[in-house]
Parts: C-alpha cells; sequence; structure tokens
C-alpha cells in the first residue's frame, strides 16, 4: 500500500523550508570537534597520539632528549611544544636545501 501524503505547500516552497531549517539547525546537529582545556596531557595520552612506546617515551624523558614537565613521578608534555619539537626534527629535501641555496645566491647578489 502506497501511503500518501497531504501538504499545503508546493514542492518548491516545501525545498525552501527545508533549506532554511537545515541551514539555521545544521551546525548544532553536526558532531562538534572537542577541544582541549589544556595542550598538557600524560605520557600515555602521548604515546597513543603518536604511536611512540611508553618505554621509548621514558627513555627519551631520562636523556632529556624530548621536551617534557616531571610532575612527582609523572611525565607531562606540551602537545604544542611537541608538535614544533618534531617539525623541528624535519629533514630537508633536496630541492628545499637548493631553493635556499639559491635565494641566499640572490640575495648575496643584490648587496
Amino acid at each position: 500500500m502506497e501511503a500518501k501524503v497531504v501538504s499545503f505547500y508546493t514542492e518548491g516552497e516545501f525545498e525552501e523550508i527545508l533549506n532554511r531549517y537545515f541551514k539555521k539547525h545544521l551546525p548544532e546537529l553536526l558532531p562538534q570537534p572537542v577541544v582541549r582545556a589544556t595542550t598538557k596531557i600524560p605520557l600515555k595520552e602521548l604515546s597513543s597520539i603518536y604511536g611512540w612506546g611508553e618505554s621509548t617515551l621514558y627513555g627519551w624523558c631520562k636523556r632529556k632528549f624530548i621536551p617534557h614537565f616531571k610532575i612527582e613521578r609523572e611525565y607531562w608534555f606540551d602537545i604544542q611544544v611537541i608538535d614544533r619539537w618534531i617539525e623541528d626534527k624535519k629533514v630537508r629535501t633536496q630541492d628545499e636545501i637548493l631553493n635556499d641555496f639559491e635565494k641566499g645566491r640572490k640575495f648575496n647578489k643584490s648587496k
């Protein structure tokens, strides 16, 4: 048995009503991103985010290889500092090195 819907609106009017409703309410219906109140995280969480073993992180902390805080017996990390630390460890490509060299030559020529 086919169901029929009686409407007081034309198809175009109904579509316009739906568009206005969803434009207004869609952001609140979608899941919101998780916003951290703090950027400080414990060692276990850092391990799960980056996939580094906990024992590896303990060793890095002991050798002062990775930036961290030690509060009593726990290691804590500022995630933004860790992200910058990782960026600083990036190995530049040959193209990046060559581009920097060329920029330096152009800069020196203009003096």
